[in-house]
């Protein structure tokens, strides 16, 4: 709106009238003074200058009103970084196809272009540029030292956009070239390809020994011998198996005591390691005196040696076995014709631990009884549905031996046994 003051002088009887510009009107006329917020030449516009329809953002943050402001801001966008042509942080002109390139040209509507301008406003100069790389020996893969980053490929020798070659002199040496057994690094991982792990020991594939050459943990011995873990469980954990069956195993760390040995894994059951009995303990009559408290006069026997199973122990944090009795005239524990407890079983664990007997509670160990067909005292045929079956949860397992009372000769022909090769210790 023009808003025009009226200024009279009385010069006798002659008037003289002049117009005079206020502050914040506007003359169709007038200069405008772009950015100040004010519209002088009265079209509605102070913002855009470049008439691309665009507003410097900066305009925007000293102005939160800029879209009611004037009339034609309701059609502008904010985000144009080059809208006056006397701005410094932009070049004047720029070559564009041949084109000059003026403040108009550029705007977040702009097709990015290789002019040194960033015309689309994303705060990326050329981000239309490629990297490349001289690929001195035609694999396609180009020496990385040599990197430039243009519009367009450089002149002269072949220049490729894939970089990464680490020996640029030698075709088969690209990172998509095939591993060798040679000791070159042949697909520029960073490794040599018969020893990815860089433990200093060959993979199995070269003709060496490592049988894990993606850890370098896994170290062979001195033999040869190359384990695939501490336990069945470390195994489990690293993905190096998953299948139950015979692994080697090396708890005590490579170069120690002990050398890699085999056990069988339960990996399907969570990765237990197990430890096996080389026998059963026969059913039969194991006493030939009258009933009262006695060990059998030997421990079993077990497939691994003393030294084995303490490493594995000493490596686990959990242990268990099910110890299966099975009986004629024998109770392992509840005594169902008497009701009560005092003929039930003692265990002697590998670890030298002798539990409780003769009462109901094994405390401090435990041990559930879960199932107890021996309480009846009667001829249960050695067969282990009739049995009675413990579980014993300790690190102390496997169980060496048994203490019984109610075992002595008699003429019940009192006997007893346990299948211990179906029911090894395990840890994990």
């Amino acid at each position: 709106m023009v808003t025009l003051s009226l200024l009279i002088v009385l010069v006798g009887c002659k008037s003289r009238v002049s117009w005079e510009l206020l502050n914040g009107d506007c003359a169709p006329m007038g200069e405008e003074i772009w950015y100040d917020g004010v519209d002088q030449d009265c079209d509605g516009n102070d913002a855009d200058q470049d008439g691309d329809g665009f507003v410097p953002d900066a305009y925007v943050a000293a102005f939160p009103d800029w879209q009611t402001r004037f009339s034609r801001h309701a059609e502008l966008r904010p985000g144009d970084c080059w809208d006056d042509p006397n701005d410094d942080t932009f070049l004047a002109e720029a070559t564009d196809d041949g084109r000059t390139l003026t403040p108009e040209l550029v705007s977040p509507d702009a097709v990015e272009v290789c002019d040194g301008v960033d015309n689309d406003c994303d705060g990326e100069v050329d981000d239309a540029a490629l990297e490349w790389t001289l690929d001195g020996d035609g694999d396609g893969y180009g020496d990385p030292t040599t990197a430039v980053t243009t519009c367009t490929p450089p002149d002269g020798s072949a220049w490729v956009t894939l970089g990464g070659d680490c020996d640029d002199e030698d075709p088969a040496v690209n990172p998509s070239a095939e591993i060798g057994c040679d000791g070159v690094d042949h697909d520029c991982d960073g490794a040599i390809d018969n020893d990815l792990d860089g433990d200093g020991a060959s993979d199995l594939a070269c003709g060496g020994t490592d049988c894990d050459d993606d850890d370098p943990a896994i170290v062979p011995e001195a033999n040869g011998d190359c384990a695939l873990g501490g336990t069945c469980n470390e195994i489990l954990i690293a993905g190096r198996g998953t299948s139950d069956g015979e692994y080697l195993i090396d708890p005590d760390g490579a170069g120690q005591g002990l050398p890699p040995f085999v056990v069988t894994c339960d990996m399907t059951g969570g990765g237990w390691t197990l430890v096996p009995y080389a026998a059963d303990l026969p059913f039969d009559e194991h006493f030939t005196d009258d009933d009262q408290w006695q060990w059998l006069p030997s421990d079993f026997t077990l497939t691994l040696s003393d030294a084995q199973i303490e490493a594995i122990r000493a490596r686990s944090i959990e242990g268990e076995q099910t110890y299966v009795g099975l009986c004629a005239d024998v109770i392992h524990y509840f005594d169902d014709w008497a009701q009560r407890y005092n003929d039930a079983f003692g265990f002697r664990l590998h670890d030298g631990a002798e539990t409780p007997f003769g009462k109901e509670s094994y405390s401090p160990y435990n041990i559930q009884v879960l199932s107890d067909g021996c309480q009846f005292n009667g001829d249960g045929g050695g067969l282990e549905e009739d049995g009675t079956i413990f579980l014993i949860v300790d690190l102390g397992v496997p169980v060496m031996n048994v203490r019984c009372y109610d075992c002595g000769t008699d003429v019940n022909n009192e006997r007893f046994g346990s299948p211990l090769t179906s029911h090894p210790a395990k840890f994990r």
